[in-house]
């Protein structure tokens, strides 16, 4: 079975996961609750993906 290593990184602004799996890496990140708010990036998330329209109804 493939090994999968996960690891956390904490900051005072955010965060992120770091994945590796067979030599290749993949990284997550995310911002502290309320970091963006008032900023726009959820409109901006909608605007960009009609899937998401829903979410404003």
């Amino acid at each position: 079975m493939t090994e999968i290593t996960v690891t956390r990184e904490d900051g005072p602004a955010g965060g992120r996961y770091l994945a590796a799996i067979e030599g290749h890496r993949a990284e997550m990140t995310s911002p502290k609750a309320g970091a963006l708010r008032g900023k726009g990036a959820g409109q901006a998330q909608i605007e960009k993906h009609a899937e998401c329209q829903d979410v404003l109804a």
